[in-house]
């Protein structure tokens, strides 16, 4: 899956010798509307959609839209959450959670020496648009 959503990188160094930087969302709800058409991600990579950090259960909200991937006149898709765009979804479905997720908090562990040099990827929080500003308090208990 191509993640379009911009990488927000936070430059913190907790004192646990972890990064943390932030992952923005694909979407402004977790559902791809014509909004992503209209800032031309769609057309790029229409497989995008925003990805949870673990496993959750749809209502089975669904969204009509008009349709830009097609020259058909009035072709309209129909969307849920967590879902490409065309793709509707049910009430009760699983949608699988990714720690490669978007919309969150992330750290890694730094390893100098090592063939990938980053290890330990770990979601702090996750569910929120575009994370930045995160501080940490003297008990290590993050903010943002």
């Amino acid at each position: 899956m191509i993640n379009l959503g911009k990488l927000l990188l936070l430059k913190i160094s907790g004192s646990d010798g972890r990064i943390y930087f932030g992952q923005d969302a694909i979407t402004n709800s977790g559902v791809v509307g014509i909004d992503t058409a209209d800032n031309g991600f769609l057309k790029i990579a229409p497989q995008l959609q925003d990805v949870p950090a673990r496993d959750i259960v749809l209502g089975g909200q669904n969204f009509k839209w008009a349709n830009p991937l097609t020259a058909e006149k009035n072709a309209t898709a129909t969307t849920g959450a967590f879902s490409t765009f065309g793709k509707s979804t049910h009430k009760g479905e699983i949608i699988k959670g990714n720690e490669k997720c978007s919309a969150c908090i992330m750290s890694v562990k730094i390893v100098p020496g090592t063939n990938s040099n980053v290890t330990d990827l770990r979601v702090v929080s996750w569910g929120l648009g575009s994370p930045y500003g995160l501080a940490f308090d003297r008990g290590q208990a993050h903010y943002c």
